[in-house]
């Protein structure tokens, strides 16, 4: 079974085309709107990465990462932004994000960091 992929994205149309992409590499995705809604989500589910707008209405990525820290600490985030702020970009990886992408999104290369992340933990999990 594929990785699990919690989908936040407020412009429709793009997490629809997202998560159709990320289905044909074999990941299984769940998409929603809204932070809070997302949080309950991750909160509930294990997923193993967590791709999410930068700025998702009722809260930031930042206060969503906040939030979800608390609880699960080692949740994998990456972020999605429209505006090409370096010092954002380095603040968020800093503090919370292991991958932060421009938009308008190459899937390519979405897809390509993804299975980076991806394979740099399954490299690292310990065997029994």
């Amino acid at each position: 079974m594929g990785k699990r992929i919690l989908l936040l994205e407020k412009e429709r149309n793009l997490a629809h085309f997202l998560s159709l992409e990320l289905q044909k590499e074999q990941y299984r995705v769940d998409q929603v709107e809204g932070g809070q809604k997302a949080l309950s989500m991750a909160l509930q589910t294990d997923y193993d990465l967590i791709l999410l707008n930068a700025h998702l209405g009722d809260m930031t990525a930042q206060d969503f990462a906040d939030k979800l820290s608390r609880t699960k600490p080692a949740s994998v985030i990456m972020v999605l932004d429209h505006r090409e702020d370096l010092q954002d970009q380095i603040e968020a990886i800093q503090r919370f994000a292991v991958s932060y992408i421009y938009k308008p999104v190459i899937i390519e290369n979405l897809v390509a960091r993804i299975s980076a992340i991806f394979r740099g933990r399954d490299f690292h999990r310990p065997t029994l």
